[in-house]
């Protein structure tokens, strides 16, 4: 067997040589176990037991295989004397420039270590670090939870204020389409028009101030005489408005029925001096104001100390642009005409009394 390992080995030396054409690779190739000194540290590590049994091991081993130690020594002038039998033969085929182990002519790649110390991450957290990362996140949900909450509420007040100014708009004679943006912009439109009627109306009453402070009030120096003409006139005048509300009732007026101008504020009161029936007098007002024309009547008209026959005329009186403003209410007790009548028959005769009437 021995004979046999000798002959492959020297077959495989012969055809390294006959393929290459010169010496062997095998004999420019140092071996790893070449020198003796490796074989001899390597022992020397050992314990005193072991050195002398792989000393005695070494010594059978390299007596055993003598032969092929002289054949290598013989066929390269490079002498070998470690164990070569326990190790494969790497021998190069091809060109001698072409080494079995191609030569690197780039860097190595660099290997990063982040993956192992991501994936180490979770080992070097304990127990409390993930209860604070519960924590965390369930307080940045509760936290996102009351936005949401406050930005529906925000949304819930701008589309009721928004349905105000749409209702407001309505009401006020502005059309405008349902969409938020043109029931805005209408909102700020109308507003800008009502503040410029706003300036306009004190630049009004602004000039109107200044024209009363600059006239010295005579207007109503102007009134002042037709005032005191219907104070103290002789026919008893009362003037009231459309709605029966006593404006101005003159002296003699007040005389013959005996209130004040404070007592006939009472409506009741007042239309019992046209007349004692209330609702003829409602109904002669009407009438006055739908005909437009002076009403003339005999009423029993009641007063502060009773009831006397009268003679009531009602006449519409015209604003300068021709509406109905107020009404105008003369009257004048019948038992004064009578007596006035019967003390002119005493000096006069019949016939001309009745002409003067």
């Amino acid at each position: 067997m021995m004979h046999h390992h000798q002959q492959q080995r020297s077959m495989y030396m012969d055809k390294g040589s006959h393929n290459s054409g010169g010496p062997s690779d095998f004999h420019m190739m140092p071996s790893h176990h070449s020198t003796s000194h490796h074989t001899n540290s390597h022992h020397s590590a050992l314990p005193p037991h072991h050195q002398s049994a792989s000393h005695h091991s070494s010594h059978h081993s390299s007596s055993h295989h003598a032969p092929s130690h002289g054949h290598h020594g013989g066929g390269g002038g490079l002498s070998h004397h470690g164990d070569f039998d326990h190790e494969p033969l790497v021998l190069n085929n091809g060109p001698p420039h072409h080494n079995f182990y191609q030569h690197m002519n780039q860097p190595m790649l660099h290997v990063s270590t982040d993956f192992s110390n991501v994936q180490g991450m979770s080992s070097m957290h304990n127990g409390s670090d993930d209860m604070d990362d519960n924590k965390s996140l369930n307080g940045q949900k509760r936290s996102r939870e009351e936005l949401n909450q406050k930005e529906k509420k925000r949304m819930f007040k701008l589309n009721e204020t928004i349905h105000t100014l749409k209702k407001a708009l309505d009401d006020a004679g502005v059309s405008c389409k349902k969409n938020k943006q043109s029931i805005l912009d209408n909102t700020a439109h109308y507003i800008s028009m009502l503040r410029n009627d706003l300036i306009i109306a004190k630049q009004k009453a602004e000039h109107a101030e200044r024209m009363l402070h600059s006239n010295g009030g005579g207007q109503n120096k102007g009134y002042a005489p037709f005032e005191r003409y219907f104070e103290y006139s002789s026919t008893p005048t009362l003037i009231m408005s459309m709605d029966i509300q006593v404006l101005r009732a003159n002296k003699a007026f007040r005389e013959v029925t005996g209130y004040s101008e404070d007592a006939l504020k009472n409506k009741e009161t007042l239309l019992s001096c046209l007349s004692a029936d209330i609702g003829r007098a409602r109904t002669l007002v009407h009438n006055a104001i739908d005909s437009r024309k002076t009403l003339r009547t005999v009423v029993q008209n009641a007063i502060s100390n009773g009831r006397v026959t009268s003679s009531l005329s009602l006449t519409l009186l015209f604003d300068p642009q021709g509406n109905p403003e107020c009404l105008e209410c003369v009257l004048i007790p019948l038992e004064e005409e009578q007596q006035q009548y019967d003390m002119l028959k005493e000096d006069v005769a019949l016939d001309e009394v009745s002409n003067l009437v």
